[in-house]
């Protein structure tokens, strides 16, 4: 009966050695698991900031591309009403010309 019993200590032990050592590799594995997941999440994370850097630069120089054109269309129309004043200055003076030949007959 002690061989007996000896023997299913002996049995026991073993049992409790396997599922130590069981436990311990899923504790590694669920480690080893959190490890990826948190790597994961930072490169998401970097990812996410580096499309919003991106954009953000993206708008800027589309911004600055609007405001070069707006201000080439603000000088082109200045030059547009400068002539247009000069033709209209050009016109009054030619019709107040006519006029005053027109007074002298």
């Amino acid at each position: 009966q002690k061989d007996h019993q000896s023997q299913a200590a002996v049995e026991q032990a073993r049992r409790d050695e396997a599922r130590r050592a069981l436990e311990e590799r899923q504790a590694a594995l669920l480690e080893a698991e959190e490890r990826w997941r948190r790597a994961l999440e930072d490169r998401e994370e970097a990812l996410r900031a580096e499309h919003g850097a991106a954009m953000d630069s993206a708008s800027a120089a589309h911004q600055a591309q609007l405001d070069e054109q707006t201000s080439v269309l603000k000088a082109s129309r200045g030059q547009f009403e400068a002539k247009a004043a000069e033709k209209l200055a050009a016109s009054e003076a030619e019709t107040a010309k006519w006029r005053n030949d027109s007074d002298r007959f």
